[in-house]
């Protein structure tokens, strides 16, 4: 099994092991062929991913299927729970597929290309946040980029970390101003956006821990109508691979 990118590699190198070149991709392909495939499925508002066994090919995650087991996505799961989660489906998937494998008998499914999306590299760029999305967008790239890269925002001149979030149903949040502070519950602080309540239930301060928002409140007091700065998100899935970066 080679943890790699099959596009990178010499056709040699994929040819050599009698058993063939076998790869564990954290996605059900051919969705979210690419480098941060739990990340991006969070972010998308996903219910459900897992892991899938692949014969390895010279194009980005594109070798036929050999195998997957599916995993549940949580409405509260970040990426790290996930990543466990993930961890874990690998067992059941290897200890069905190996045997074959190792048998000459494992039989594989080409992926269906016309159906495939794509997801990149992250980096720090992608933790902005644009309060004019729904709410559940919102919550959804908060959760999803959790613990990396994260997400950030500027309340009152500091950079603060949202480390969970989802949304809230108030009775008069059509009225919400998007962007700005509406108060707290006992869950977390509100903000408004385009469409709906976020709540932030997680947040850390530079140089502090991350905590439950009712602690962080407590020590950091954040005023109903304060506005939260927006910037546009960077697009994290595409229905071609994306450029690969330079450096």
């Amino acid at each position: 099994l080679v943890m790699a990118y099959g596009h990178i590699l010499r056709q040699d190198f994929i040819d050599t092991p009698r058993l063939g070149t076998w790869n564990l991709h954290t996605s059900l392909l051919p969705s979210y062929r690419g480098a941060s495939p739990i990340q991006t499925a969070i972010a998308c508002g996903d219910t459900g991913t897992g892991v899938t066994l692949m014969r390895m090919v010279r194009q980005l995650d594109a070798g036929p299927v050999a195998d997957v087991e599916p995993a549940a996505i949580a409405p509260l799961d970040t990426a790290a729970e996930v990543e466990a989660k993930l961890a874990a489906a690998c067992v059941p998937l290897l200890a069905r597929a190996l045997p074959r494998i190792a048998a000459g008998t494992q039989s594989c499914t080409e992926q269906d290309a016309t159906r495939a999306t794509f997801c990149r590299r992250l980096d720090k760029s992608d933790g902005v946040l644009d309060f004019s999305q729904p709410a559940a967008v919102l919550a959804a790239r908060v959760n999803g980029l959790m613990p990396w890269p994260g997400c950030a925002v500027e309340i009152g001149g500091q950079i603060v970390k949202p480390g969970l979030a989802d949304t809230c149903n108030l009775l008069d949040d059509k009225l919400n101003e998007v962007g700005t502070v509406i108060g707290a519950d006992a869950e977390g602080l509100l903000v408004g956006t385009g469409q709906g309540t976020l709540r932030l239930r997680k947040l850390q301060r530079p140089g502090g821990r991350m905590l439950p928002a009712a602690e962080f409140l407590r020590g950091w007091p954040v005023a109903p109508g304060t506005r939260l700065p927006s910037h546009p998100m960077p697009l994290l899935v595409a229905g071609e691979p994306f450029p690969r970066p330079k450096g």
